[in-house]
């Protein structure tokens, strides 16, 4: 009976993600154009400028760290934008309050349209994997600013406007010394120096959700 609850719950949530991607229109292609344009187009202009093999990884390393993040907030901004500020919203809060559960299925999909970029990726330096890895720790980071900003402040524009200034301080920390609250490095950690370098991360994504769920709970 659980397991039938389970998979209710699943193609639920699955059905709720699909008419939510279809709400956002045309702008549900904005992550696919960075992921698959931007990103590449840069990686092949340094490769054609310096044609070097480290210059590349070096660049794929960074690009990644700089525009994966901020992107993976994309389809959440516009679904806590439907939550919060749409007139009318607190319909959304009879049956069940907590809307963390919506937000598993826009990050568990910017996940999935990384793969295949990082599949090609490996095929040229096998330890990229490690980068997805910590990819998947940094938006989840950011998915959890994004929820506990969001209902703390019942504004989606603040949050919008912190993941900004988060994202500028992680690429400026090379340049005015932030390492402490950057994810950024540009040197990749692999094996268990990879999950030493995401544990603090992963700890403080989980204290911003928890955070978020209890403003979620007094917002209604």
């Amino acid at each position: 009976m659980s397991r039938f609850k389970f998979r209710k719950s699943i193609r639920k949530h699955i059905a709720s993600g699909y008419y939510q991607m279809k709400g956002i229109g045309y702008f549900v292609f904005i992550p696919v154009v960075v992921l698959y344009l931007l990103i590449p187009l840069s990686n092949y202009a340094v490769y054609r400028f310096w044609s070097d093999l480290d210059m590349l990884y070096s660049n794929i390393v960074m690009v990644c760290q700089y525009l994966c993040p901020i992107f993976s907030v994309w389809y959440v901004f516009f679904i806590l934008y439907h939550y919060v500020e749409v007139p009318g919203n607190e319909i959304f809060y009879v049956e069940r309050k907590n809307k963390l559960s919506e937000l598993i299925f826009p990050y568990v999909l910017y996940l999935i349209l990384m793969l295949p970029l990082f599949v090609v990726y490996t095929r040229l330096f096998s330890d990229l994997w490690w980068l997805y890895f910590k990819l998947c720790i940094v938006n989840l980071l950011y998915v959890a600013i994004t929820y506990s900003i969001t209902f703390l402040t019942k504004k989606i524009l603040l949050s919008v406007i912190v993941i900004l200034l988060y994202t500028m301080l992680v690429i400026a920390e090379n340049t005015f010394g932030w390492e402490m609250i950057s994810y950024y490095n540009a040197f990749l950690c692999t094996g268990i120096a990879s999950c030493k370098e995401m544990l603090p991360i992963f700890i403080i994504s989980l204290m911003f959700f928890v955070v978020g769920s209890v403003g979620n709970h007094y917002y209604y």
